[in-house]
């Protein structure tokens, strides 16, 4: 069967997984596959684990015609231990578990649509692996049948441990929580879409990065809530509509619970921030940074 392949393949052998493929099932072709070598999934859809421990490529022919679900949904449907440079494209991804767990690996993925569970992308970082997920959407797949706001902890990624995490034009939409970087995570995260979660973005322990010409929208609780005792710089971001605060750096006079510290630890950097309302940043008698935001009430009828 000839299929012809996207340009991202560009070397090794091509493994053709699917209904007149190679291989009958993905996990078939991967156990195949050597290292530089593309598995190509052919349109359908697909019931199965798949555990990844080289560096291949595995390309969906697109992800309106691949969808994956998890034949054990404790598991991971992509799995990827000791596998740098994986490279996962073009498929839906779709379970009340995790979807994809990168753990201790590298690799990238791109223009997927990730329906998960208690993540979508999970990625346990050690020094030196890194992560880039670029053109993909999240939402947890509870969204599908529940209305309500969605417990914090269906997190769209999770990134913990070190390590590099690169997200660019991607849209995070109904999660509990769409973004999570926590521990010794440097991270940036441009040009991309944070709409009604329950949380956008979450940072905590010691993650540092960039967050770039982002747009955080009708956010359940909070758009972004920092607690991060590093430095984070905010450039360009747009916050509206959303429900609690758009930014909220987790104090006391910020919660209704009285949770969250007295006194913020880490380090506040950027500019161009532009917000919805007044209350949308909290607290707003913090020492924000010169030109760090501006009010702009009619926002939210420019988008």
């Amino acid at each position: 069967m000839v299929v012809p392949l996207p340009s991202v393949v560009d070397s090794g052998n091509t493994l053709y997984a699917g209904l007149g493929g190679d291989y009958e099932t993905i996990q078939q072709a991967v156990s195949a596959a050597k290292t530089g070598d593309t598995v190509f999934v052919l349109p359908g859809n697909y019931t199965e684990n798949i555990s990844i421990s080289k560096s291949i490529h595995i390309v969906g022919s697109s992800r309106d015609e691949v969808v994956i679900s998890a034949s054990n949904e404790s598991s991971a449907i992509i799995y990827v231990r000791n596998g740098n440079g994986v490279k996962i494209s073009g498929l839906t991804l779709k379970t009340l578990g995790p979807a994809i767990q990168f753990s201790r690996s590298s690799g990238e993925i791109n223009d997927c649509i990730i329906k998960g569970g208690r993540f979508g992308v999970s990625f346990s970082g050690s020094s030196g692996t890194y992560i880039t997920v670029t053109n993909c959407t999240f939402s947890a797949l509870e969204s599908e049948y529940n209305p309500e706001k969605l417990g914090e902890r269906l997190t769209g990624l999770y990134a913990y441990g070190t390590g590099k995490v690169e997200v660019a034009d991607s849209v995070f939409v109904r999660n509990g929580t769409g973004l999570y970087l926590s521990n010794e995570i440097t991270f940036k995260v441009l040009n991309s879409t944070f709409d009604q979660n329950t949380i956008g973005i979450s940072i905590t322990g010691t993650a540092n990065g960039l967050i770039r010409d982002n747009l955080i929208m009708r956010n359940m609780d909070n758009g972004i809530l920092l607690r991060s005792t590093s430095t984070v710089e905010f450039e360009n971001n747009r916050f509206l509509d959303n429900i609690r605060h758009g930014f909220d750096l987790y104090l006391r006079s910020c919660t209704d619970c009285g949770c969250g510290g007295t006194v913020f630890n880490g380090t506040v950097l950027g500019s161009g921030n532009v917000f919805d309302d007044v209350n949308a940043i909290c607290p707003r008698d913090f020492s924000w940074p010169e030109d760090f935001y501006t009010l702009d009430d009619q926002i939210s009828k420019k988008h």
